[in-house]
């Protein structure tokens, strides 16, 4: 079922959506965040993660394998985080790659 939601309200469908690292179009899985460890703060300033992030194949092998390394080298190759300084990808990617990471409740492969 396009755009359907698996039990706690995640989404059966990649439709629509990016990888959360590297932007891909092409997601295959979701995983949904505990709310009470998805906030963070960034030079003082609160942040606070959806309640899931999606992911593409490489990167769900990337972070399966907890190769945060070359998760950043992706990251920083994307849109969404190459626009860091070198002396912000601490604050700015590394950050939310932890709070991601503390706050994941596994990964659910995408039906559609």
């Amino acid at each position: 079922m396009a755009g359907g939601h698996q039990p706690g309200g995640l989404p059966t469908s990649g439709v629509g959506q990016s990888c959360a690292l590297c932007a891909a179009a092409e997601v295959r899985w979701v995983h949904g965040l505990d709310p009470r460890h998805v906030r963070y703060r960034v030079y003082g300033k609160g942040h606070t993660l959806p309640s899931f992030w999606m992911l593409c194949a490489r990167c769900e092998r990337l972070y399966a394998a907890a190769d945060y390394p070359a998760l950043i080298t992706v990251m920083l190759g994307a849109p969404s985080w190459e626009s860091f300084a070198t002396e912000q990808i601490d604050e700015c990617v590394r950050q939310p790659l932890a709070v991601f990471a503390r706050a994941d409740l596994g990964a659910v492969a995408l039906t559609t």
